[in-house]
């Protein structure tokens, strides 16, 4: 059955709610509500849906209080807010990508409405880009503005008003858009200190500087990465450089929790909800009350815990189990991370797509070492020194071992990296060569009768030295 749904920014004097006019006496709304209370009469229909899109704590407070307000009047009507961010909400660069990117998942989400725009609210910036994207093809929608003096009105447009705007490729849009976002950091300034996120590669001082724009946004981000590519090291920083870093920082493994004891880790529990549960008991989210929750492996949640994170999410509320009638309240930034391919996920119906966009208000995705050109032998050096200092040495690496180091495929990326220095480092002379330069390999076909080897050392053998030395001691 296909829907009406309205979508539009919230501005400031949506905020005005039902009040009297303080100048005029008279009953005044904001935009928002006014087009909700007079489609009926204009359109010759009433709206299923309302999404509100926002940016800032300042209208999260008014879209719920509008929210609060159209469940009272209009009980058929689903309200939804939808943030985003946006660094200048009056930057025609920043503000069309980010206002693209949340176009195109309301449409994946609504396949199936009307789509209806209003262009009242918002900064003339938002109007204007509302306007590029609905005759530029992205969403097809019905542009709607509200006065007070003419009320509510279509916005009839004809193509021929826009000559100059053309269908492209989608991919060739997205490639623009990139394009666009990847200018905006590399000229932008870096002004906080991240040590922990060794590397002076283009991507990762652009990614730098993207963890200082969204560190103090109180919005979820999803952090995208193979295996071993510092997906923590990145949450870490966006905690420590917001104003929550003096909270707690939780980190969650989502694919260690056994399935029966998910919804009591998550949410605590109550003296007696089950057996063995002698005392109540805070759970995950209480404990991170104030800071930042770090969902690690959110790919691993099985499906009916995704259903519940997707209610908190959306509520700001959770229960313990054995007390569903009692509701608290928590205030945690949610940054979730994972190595898998969601979106094939989302096609297998493994993961929710409601959830996944309810997670990524931004993506931060982290290259593979491969990728990172110099910075390898930039984490190799830091790793060594490290060493260096902890264990008094001074040893160095050839130029042969640097060229090895190089030249492999880092399949476990910065991670591998760190260990296979450690190794060589209680393995070699004086100085590190490309012969104590040695990885981890194993037989394709690997079954209980394969070893692991360490490229071209039977480990035993050399384990077996290594106690024969410390007994002689």
């Amino acid at each position: 059955m296909t829907s009406n749904t309205l979508i539009t920014f919230i501005g400031t004097n949506d905020g005005y709610l039902v009040t009297p006019d303080p100048r005029s006496g008279k009953v005044k709304s904001g935009a928002i509500i006014s087009i909700v209370e007079s489609s009926n009469d204009v359109l010759g229909f009433e709206f299923d849906k309302l999404i509100m899109v926002y940016d800032g704590d300042h209208y999260e407070k008014i879209g719920y209080e509008i929210k609060n307000y159209l469940k009272n009047h209009f009980t058929s009507l689903i309200v939804e807010l939808k943030r985003i961010s946006i660094a200048d909400p009056i930057s025609h660069h920043l503000v069309y990508p980010a206002m693209y990117k949340a176009v195109k998942e309301i449409k994946s989400k609504n396949k199936d409405s009307n789509f209806y725009i209003s262009v009242t609210s918002g900064t003339p910036t938002m109007h204007a880009c509302w306007i590029f994207l609905v005759k530029g093809g992205v969403i097809n929608a019905e542009l709607l503005q509200t006065s007070d003096k003419s009320g509510l009105n279509k916005i009839n447009f004809e193509i021929d008003d826009f000559p100059q705007i053309t269908k492209l490729p989608e991919i060739k849009t997205e490639l623009t858009i990139l394009k666009r976002e990847n200018d905006f950091l590399r000229h932008r300034k870096l002004n906080i200190d991240i040590p922990e996120m060794i590397g002076s590669s283009e991507v990762i001082k652009n990614i730098k500087k993207q963890i200082e724009l969204l560190a103090n946004f109180n919005v979820p981000i999803m952090i995208l990465g193979e295996s071993g590519t510092g997906k923590e090291v990145v949450a870490r920083a966006l905690h420590d450089h917001s104003s929550r870093k003096s909270n707690h920082f939780s980190a969650v493994n989502c694919g260690a929790i056994p399935e029966n004891l998910m919804e009591s880790q998550f949410f605590g529990f109550v003296k007696g909800a089950f057996t063995g549960a002698n005392q109540d008991t805070p759970g995950i989210f209480e404990k991170a009350k104030g800071g930042t929750l770090f969902l690690d492996e959110i790919g691993d949640l099985p499906l009916f815990m995704q259903v519940k994170l997707l209610r908190v999410l959306q509520e700001k509320k959770i229960s313990r189990v054995g007390e569903m009638s009692k509701e608290i309240d928590v205030d945690v930034r949610i940054i979730a991370v994972t190595n898998k391919d969601l979106w094939s996920m989302m096609n297998e119906g493994k993961f929710r797509e409601d959830l996944f966009f309810r997670l990524t208000d931004d993506i931060i995705t982290l290259p593979s070492l491969r990728d990172r050109g110099n910075d390898i032998i930039e984490i190799a050096e830091k790793t060594l020194s490290d060493l260096n200092n902890n264990y008094n040495k001074k040893l160095k690496f050839s130029k042969s071992a640097i060229d090895k180091l190089v030249n492999y495929s880092w399949k476990g990326n910065v991670r591998e990296l760190t260990q296979v220095i450690r190794r060589a480092f209680i393995y070699c002379g004086d100085i590190i060569e490309a012969e104590d330069i040695r990885f981890l390999i194993r037989s394709d076909k690997f079954n209980n009768n394969d070893e692991l080897t360490l490229d071209g050392i039977d480990l035993k053998e050399k384990l077996q030295e290594i106690e024969v030395s410390y007994i002689k001691l």
